[in-house]
């Protein structure tokens, strides 16, 4: 497995992993398949616990996604992050 990004969420036993490109065309479909495939594994094992993680997708994309692509990630309960949204979200800290 390979992710550029995670996160846990002890309290809610959640895990956020992600794919981040800078490319500057919008990523498309099959690229949102392959990171919901390859990088998010259902469920994860939490450290000692026997409890099991959900899982959540994210892309981080300098373009964003295209509409289909972003569709089929907010239908399992993934995000996208653009580069727009990063920086409006980094200025209100």
């Amino acid at each position: 497995m390979q992710a550029d990004a995670v996160a846990i969420n002890w309290k809610e036993q959640a895990i956020l992993a992600g794919a981040c490109t800078w490319g500057t065309d919008a990523v498309d479909r099959p690229t949102v398949r392959q990171l919901i495939a390859r990088t998010i594994p259902r469920p994860w094992p939490i450290c000692r616990s026997r409890a099991r993680a959900g899982s959540h997708p994210a892309l981080f994309a300098r373009a964003g996604a295209a509409p289909a692509a972003r569709k089929t990630l907010t239908e399992v309960g993934g995000i996208v992050v653009d580069l727009p949204t990063l920086f409006a979200d980094l200025t209100e800290v």
